[in-house]
């Protein structure tokens, strides 16, 4: 993380351009930081997501935790979702076993301090999130 200057990217993509099963990715470049959201039809939806995933970063950052560390455990774990380990509606990030756990939690307590000040219903926006 170079904290002198920033250079960050968020673009909203169909969710099926995503690198794996996810509604939020990121990771790093030469030129700076890359985030992709999948595109849905609230953009308070996507705000709140891009949120998450910049504060989930940031923490990961502030740890040393590096992303394709993160990025291996998101994808072995949809893997084995696939393989029936896991149920549709668990979260990678709220697997013990995560790398960024403890930054995946800090972070949706922010996302749903946020959705309930902006007047987003939390259990409507996890549905849509998880339907994806």
């Amino acid at each position: 993380m170079n904290i002198l200057s920033m250079n960050i990217h968020i673009k909203t993509i169909p969710h099926k351009q995503q690198r794996y099963e996810t509604c939020g990715d990121y990771w790093d470049t030469k030129k700076g930081e890359e985030f992709r959201i999948s595109k849905m039809l609230d953009k308070k939806y996507e705000m709140l997501v891009a949120i998450h995933e910049l504060i989930e970063k940031f923490l990961a950052d502030c740890k040393g935790i590096k992303e394709p560390d993160t990025t291996a455990f998101d994808m072995n774990f949809e893997k084995e979702r696939k393989l029936g380990l896991h149920d549709i509606d668990e979260e990678p990030g709220f697997d013990p076993f995560c790398p960024v756990f403890r930054q995946h939690a800090i972070s949706t307590k922010i996302e749903r301090m946020l959705a309930r000040e902006i007047g987003v219903n939390w259990a409507e926006y996890d549905s849509i999130v998880n339907s994806l």
